[in-house]
């Protein structure tokens, strides 16, 4: 009878550590996942424009500039609008 729980403490602690594998390597890659993501997301914030894509006037990232410029993204480019030429247009 020994043998037979001490079978069956050591085949707990084998699926305590199976689990535990289990969790650290999900862990793992959910980290690696979010690594890539921020990465693509910091190149596509590295990209986006800093003045009108019309006028060349300066976006400053103001409340006021967030509210009242337009940005349009394709596969291909980012345009950003200020209020004036979204208005002119």
């Amino acid at each position: 009878m020994n043998k037979k729980s001490s079978s069956n403490r050591s085949s707990k602690k084998h699926k305590k550590e199976i689990k535990r594998k289990s969790k650290r390597k999900e862990l793992r890659l959910l980290k690696e996942d979010f690594k890539r993501k921020m990465h693509a997301i910091e190149t596509a914030i590295s990209l986006f424009p800093e003045k009108c894509s019309h006028c060349s006037e300066i976006f400053s990232g103001t409340d006021h500039d967030l509210d009242n410029w337009n940005l349009d993204v394709s596969k291909s480019e980012i345009i950003l609008t200020c209020e004036n030429c979204t208005n002119g247009n």
